[in-house]
């Protein structure tokens, strides 16, 4: 029996299954934050040949304490890679930094230490590093919160990134002040060794600073790195440009100095004649506008076609690095 419209209020209506809305395509899906996949296996190569060079140019290095340095280094690399094992963005980021560090280490041992023993400089070069591991290590979670939290980029406060500079600055300062490159060979070694195990608390104190600044300079690197790999092809289509310039300019200085009366170029204050390698070498050093003076004209349609091929050079940069900027936005 057909039930009347409106009638039977009081019975219970039957249930109605509503179709379930189907998701919206148009909304944007969830980003996956990909991270690159960095070599830590290059980078601590790198580290581990400049290091390896560095000792070397150190005067009376002994092999046996370099190479006590360089597995120092290796030691930390490693014991970051275990605590960020997420990551090995910032293991990399220190080997690639304690290179740079080594290179202002030098600096500032050759100025203010110059007499210390080998064995008192790589003490003093390792002290800062070791200071500054326990100090990262100590910090762990709250860099490894930083790692996962900015996979693109960090911003970090100029004031806490560069806290530790001061310090820095006034050692370096007091040392110069102090003169002690004129004190004895094993008062050099003491204060080298003091003024490291400075820094080194320096080091350890500001750890966590110093870490955020080098994830920093870090991630502004690898997108620089990105950006100019954009730019390689046109990069190598300006250079091809120039080597053209450079073996027409060449052949016209050889040929014009072989065929022409008297001497047109002056050869370290000589008058001789031009070989084709001199006059690539001229070449180079017009087109660049770099200009040693070693190889110069004396004759005037010589210094005109020099002239001609600086304004070429400059033209060709001018020109050459603006198509190759635009082809690297265009792609």
């Amino acid at each position: 029996m057909a039930s009347r419209p409106g009638g039977d209020s009081g019975r219970s209506q039957p249930l109605t299954t509503v179709p379930a809305t189907p998701p919206d395509s148009s909304a944007p899906a969830p980003e996956v934050v990909r991270r690159p996949r960095n070599s830590l296996v290059g980078s601590v190569a790198f580290t581990v040949a400049l290091l390896g060079a560095i000792s070397l140019a150190l005067r009376g290095t002994s092999p046996v304490v370099a190479l006590a340095s360089i597995l120092a280094v290796l030691v930390l690399i490693g014991l970051f890679h275990i605590s960020f094992s997420d990551s090995d963005f910032f293991s990399i980021i220190f080997a690639n930094s304690v290179g740079v560090y080594a290179c202002i280490y030098v600096l500032f041992v050759v100025s203010n230490f110059p007499q210390a023993d080998a064995v008192s400089q790589q003490i003093g070069f390792v002290l800062p590093l070791l200071a500054f591991g326990a100090g990262v290590l100590g910090h762990r979670k709250q860099i490894q919160h930083l790692i996962k939290r900015t996979p693109h980029h960090v911003t970090v406060p100029f004031r806490e990134a560069g806290s530790w500079l001061g310090p820095l600055l006034i050692v370096a300062v007091v040392t110069t002040y102090l003169q002690i490159g004129h004190w004895s060979t094993s008062s050099q070694d003491v204060a080298l060794i003091i003024s490291m195990s400075v820094i080194g608390v320096i080091a350890w104190l500001t750890s966590k600073h110093i870490a955020l600044f080098l994830m920093e300079c870090g991630l502004i690197f690898r997108t620089f790195l990105r950006s100019a790999a954009k730019l390689a092809r046109p990069a190598f289509a300006l250079m091809t440009c120039y080597f053209l310039l450079t073996i027409i300019f060449a052949c016209v200085f050889t040929i014009y100095d072989q065929t022409g009366p008297g001497s047109h170029f002056l050869t370290n204050g000589v008058a001789q004649p031009l070989t084709f390698p001199d006059g690539l070498y001229l070449s180079v050093s017009t087109l660049t506008t770099v200009g040693f003076g070693d190889i110069i004209a004396i004759a005037p349609l010589a210094r005109l076609i020099v002239s001609f091929e600086v304004l070429c050079g400059i033209l060709l940069l001018l020109f050459g690095v603006e198509a190759m900027l635009d082809r690297g936005r265009a792609s």
